[in-house]
């Protein structure tokens, strides 16, 4: 049979073309009289155009290691899209959305724009931030030697994985010739702990103590010597102040008697020879006793290592 047809815009034609959006109705009539109505959907064609990628306002954050980042990459606000956070640059699961994102995790971040009508119209590029870390460390001695009221000089050693400028603060400031350079003159009269902490560009920081021990005789006796006749460390003697005589006596490990001698001459030693043959390398045992200008004497035993 025959069919007529009447659509909600006024159309008598089945079918219809080049419609917009939205919703239309249909009554359908056949050659008997019997109608049947009906309701079509159109939905729009949605064009996507990538929205551009994100612009960077901060990129690259430092943070200190141990401390809480509390600084965000940030970028440039624009309308129309949103912007989500990705661990890696293919993207996947988005960790967060928003012009600003803050992490805890050194690492690489990518950040890409959405159509804000079109989830799934998104750039075609995903900008990287980085989340560096850096670590400051200082190294002083734990401890150093030194009569009373002579200056001895610390040295503090600094480094950064990535800072290189160093700034430096010394407590207290009470016998120290400086307290913001790297290698101040302690001069004390009593034991004296120092602390320094050390700043670097990026205001990372690291501190390290230092013990200054007042002694009443400063004797330096060294654990190895190389007779070698280079020159340098050729002889086994003793170092001080305020000394007027040493007796050095060496022994092999059996206790056979490598050297003997009692001397006011500190640059008199061991040459690493007996009877003008040079002893075997290795380690001998020394008794050093030092007389001091008060009429002190001092009794120092110890190990020296001959090495060439």
């Amino acid at each position: 049979g025959s069919y007529t047809y009447s659509w909600s815009n006024g159309s008598v034609t089945e079918d219809l073309t080049g419609l917009l959006s939205g919703t239309y109705d249909v009554t359908v009539t056949d050659g008997n009289g019997c109608t049947a109505t009906l309701s079509v959907e159109v939905g729009g064609c949605e064009i996507c155009v990538p929205p551009a990628a994100p612009t960077a306002i901060l990129a690259e954050v430092i943070s200190c290691l141990g401390d809480v980042n509390t600084t965000p990459f940030e970028v440039v606000p624009a309308s129309g899209v949103t912007v989500n956070w990705y661990l890696t640059p293919t993207g996947g699961t988005p960790i967060a959305s928003g012009n600003t994102f803050t992490s805890q995790t050194p690492g690489t971040y990518y950040a890409e724009t959405s159509d804000i009508n079109n989830p799934d119209c998104v750039s075609e590029s995903r900008t990287p931030f980085v989340l560096l870390e850096d670590e400051v460390a200082v190294v002083v001695p734990a401890q150093l030697t030194t009569l009373a009221g002579e200056p001895i000089t610390i040295t503090a050693i600094a480094s950064a994985t990535l800072g290189s400028q160093f700034t430096y603060e010394w407590s207290p400031a009470d016998g120290l010739s400086c307290t913001a350079c790297a290698n101040p003159i302690a001069t004390v009269s009593e034991d004296t702990q120092y602390t320094v902490t050390v700043f670097d560009e990026y205001g990372c920081s690291a501190t390290a103590m230092v013990l200054i021990e007042i002694v009443e005789e400063l004797v330096l006796i060294p654990n190895a010597f190389s007779p070698n006749g280079d020159g340098e460390n050729d002889v086994f003697r003793v170092h001080g102040k305020d000394i007027v005589q040493v007796a050095i006596h060496v022994f092999d490990r059996w206790g056979g008697e490598m050297y003997s001698n009692t001397t006011s001459n500190l640059l008199q030693g061991w040459d690493g020879t007996k009877n003008g043959t040079d002893v075997e390398l290795g380690v001998y045992v020394y008794y050093v006793l030092v007389t001091f200008e008060n009429g002190k004497e001092k009794l120092y035993k110890g190990n020296v290592t001959v090495i060439r």
